[in-house]
């Protein structure tokens, strides 16, 4: 019987760490974000995850979503990069240029 429950509370600990790992932080928007180049926008793959994406390219301009997140990269030549994404450990629901 204590296995199950040493088992159950590691299970439970071990969920709590992932959660924390993907939950949604103030660092990855910054207000001083500098405009990307747009092939340093294009370098970004659907099959990273979002904080891969915020790696590589550096602290979002915006978060514009609501209920999902839509991180936003202001470009040297005036589009807008946006990464929209479930959480930061997830891959992005869209990625694109407008």
């Amino acid at each position: 019987m204590r296995i199950v429950i040493i088992v159950c509370g590691l299970i439970v600990t071990s969920a709590a760490v992932a959660n924390k790992d993907c939950s949604w932080s103030a660092d990855l928007v910054s207000a001083n974000a500098a405009a990307l180049a747009p092939a340093k926008a294009m370098e970004v793959s659907t099959s990273m995850t979002t904080g891969e994406i915020v790696k590589r390219l550096g602290p979002a301009a915006r978060d514009v979503g609501a209920g999902l997140y839509v991180l936003e990269w202001d470009l040297t030549d005036g589009r807008v990069f946006r990464v929209s994404a479930l959480d930061v450990c997830s891959q992005p629901v869209a990625v694109g240029v407008g």
